[in-house]
């Protein structure tokens, strides 16, 4: 790892396991916009409810695309803390063994 990297794992894996947290509370929002983005235009009648039902596609298109997005991201953190944590255990292993020579 580069000495002039101060990083500390478990602050890595808490980061990861936050935006993780933050990924299912997204979910959890976006289902519940896309229900209520289900609901208006079925309210709205004629052109109104057709220009609502497309804007709505486009939101739920927009959601789910950020939603995967997101997602790819915190899979992205959270495999970069373990392989930092597995290389920082690695080094300490190095360090010590070339202290007890």
């Amino acid at each position: 790892m580069n000495p002039g990297l101060n990083v500390n794992p478990e602050e890595l894996k808490k980061l990861a396991e936050h935006l993780n947290g933050t990924v299912t509370e997204f979910n959890a929002t976006a289902g519940h916009l896309t229900q209520l983005a289900g609901e208006l235009p079925r309210l709205l009648q004629g052109k109104a409810g057709d220009a609502a039902r497309a804007a709505m596609g486009e939101f739920v298109t927009a959601l789910s695309e950020l939603g995967a997005e997101e997602q790819r991201i915190a899979e992205k953190v959270s495999d970069f803390a373990k392989t930092f944590a597995s290389g920082e255990s690695l080094r300490a292993t190095a360090i010590t063994q070339t202290r007890n020579g």
